[in-house]
């Protein structure tokens, strides 16, 4: 199938280590894409699960569904066969959001997505092909610092209960891929896209301290990622059974994965894993119109 989310990123071959020119701006205003409800999470009804492939007992693929990046799966070796997993969400799920939000995938890797009614995926519902990985006019310097998430939107929201993710990296130099924190979520849309005056910034907790003699000795923390927009004119069914909910099920430490736009040529620097930092109000502005700010911090 087609996939409209990154022209610029080729549904085959590998990636480049040389920088090439970074692609046009899209033509048409940002709609943010919130990654949400993540299906492989546990719910109140019920446990996804992943199986398959060749993961090393230590770093197991257990580790996917654990929400901290810090436990990673590590595949026993850099064959197709053993990088590769299915997902059972248990029941149907319509999903719009497929994201690694970190991994070990060198610029050659290649990664296929399908779902499935079975188990087999003789008969997929959807397949993506092949896709490259990384930015293929950014290096690895252009994006040291960053988790680069691998993000995939299928063109309309895909509801399947089996999915198979395959990573084709057999020359990663390490023999292994790591990857960690599997999404696989629904896609919220905000049908009116965001307002002007939406903000991206960085945030570090480093922590200064002046030593007698004057010198400044620092204690580094990792930089996360901000992003604060609001979204405006969203009538009441919008704003009550899609926002409301989502904010209440979040609350502060509830995970999303936030998308600036579906054709953002920025993606590696503003698709992230992220919480909210508040509790958003549902503001008022006219009788049948409702507005409401979100500031989302990334998880790291």
């Amino acid at each position: 199938m087609l996939d409209l989310l990154l022209p610029w990123w080729p549904a085959v071959g590998g990636g480049s280590s040389a920088a090439v020119a970074p692609p046009p701006p899209p033509e048409t205003d940002p709609v943010p894409v919130f990654g949400w409800p993540i299906y492989s999470d546990r719910s109140v009804s019920h446990v996804p699960t992943v199986s398959g492939g060749s993961w090393r007992s230590t770093l197991p693929l257990s580790s996917l569904l654990d929400r901290k990046l810090a436990r990673v799966a590590r595949s026993t070796n850099a064959t197709l066969a053993a990088t590769q997993f299915v997902v059972d969400l248990r029941t149907e799920r319509p999903v719009g959001v497929l994201a690694l939000p970190k991994h070990t995938m060198s610029q050659a890797a290649r990664i296929r997505w399908r779902a499935s009614a079975s188990t087999s995926f003789a008969a997929p519902i959807y397949d993506s092909d092949w896709r490259t990985v990384w930015p293929l006019w950014a290096t690895r310097e252009d994006v040291d610092g960053l988790n680069v998430a691998h993000v995939h939107l299928p063109p309309a929201p895909v509801t399947a209960r089996y999915w198979l993710c395959e990573i084709d990296d057999t020359s990663n130099a390490a023999g292994f891929v790591d990857v960690a924190r599997l999404v696989v979520a629904g896609a919220w849309t905000p049908s009116s896209g965001i307002a002007l005056g939406a903000r991206y910034a960085l945030e570090s907790a480093t922590e200064r301290v002046v030593s007698d003699g004057g010198a400044a000795l620092y204690v580094p923390k990792p930089v996360r990622r901000v992003f604060e927009f609001s979204v405006p004119m969203l009538d009441e069914p919008e704003a009550f059974t899609v926002v409301w909910r989502m904010i209440r099920q979040l609350g502060v430490s509830g995970q999303l994965f936030l998308v600036y736009d579906r054709h953002d040529p920025y993606m590696h620097e503003r698709a992230f894993l992220g919480v909210l930092r508040e509790l958003s109000s549902i503001d008022f502005p006219a009788v049948t119109e409702h507005e409401v700010a979100f500031r989302v911090l990334e998880e790291l």
